[in-house]
């Protein structure tokens, strides 16, 4: 079987992934991971050299990699922004079980402002800047989001261990 997790930055995609995978006994991926290895820099430093669409474009030829390489029990844990493209909605949808962790723009805000320097997203952002880009991408980004992946509604207060159930209810 293959998992997914998608979801705003800061949603907790990395941590649920990681503790999935090994709570199954599954390989666990994270996609900005690979794009990295697969591009020799991080993903901050290709954004600011290539820009967004060169990343977008490193992104999709990751996750069609990790799908076509016909890998199995694996748990991935998607980059924020992977569902902008409509291949990769696609492929998460044909090929994973995916859960779309949506967490609140409070929350997010709280979690990512002081882990900002490695989000090239909002790196230069003040709290308010920072709340209002959540709000308006988490809005421009929703039905993409629902479309993907089974919503787990989070109020962000939640263990690992409550989101797991959820999951494992999901599953069986």
């Amino acid at each position: 079987m293959r998992i997914s997790f998608i979801g705003f930055m800061g949603s907790g995609k990395s941590t649920c992934a990681k503790a999935l995978a090994s709570d199954m006994g599954y390989q666990y991926i994270d996609l900005d991971h690979c794009i990295e290895e697969n591009e020799g820099r991080t993903v901050a430093s290709i954004f600011y050299e290539f820009g967004e669409p060169y990343f977008r474009e490193a992104e999709h030829k990751a996750l069609k990699e990790i799908l076509a390489n016909k890998h199995h029990d694996i748990v991935i844990a998607c980059g924020g922004g992977v569902i902008l493209n409509e291949l990769n909605r696609q492929m998460l949808r044909e090929h994973t079980t995916c859960f779309f962790l949506n967490v609140q723009p409070a929350v997010l805000t709280e979690r990512l402002f002081f882990q900002k320097e490695n989000r090239p997203l909002i790196r230069d952002k003040n709290r308010a800047e920072m709340i209002s880009f959540i709000e308006q991408e988490l809005s421009r980004r929703m039905t993409f989001y629902k479309e993907t992946g089974v919503e787990l509604l989070l109020d962000g207060h939640e263990d690992v261990h409550t989101i797991l159930n959820k999951v494992h209810q999901h599953l069986h």
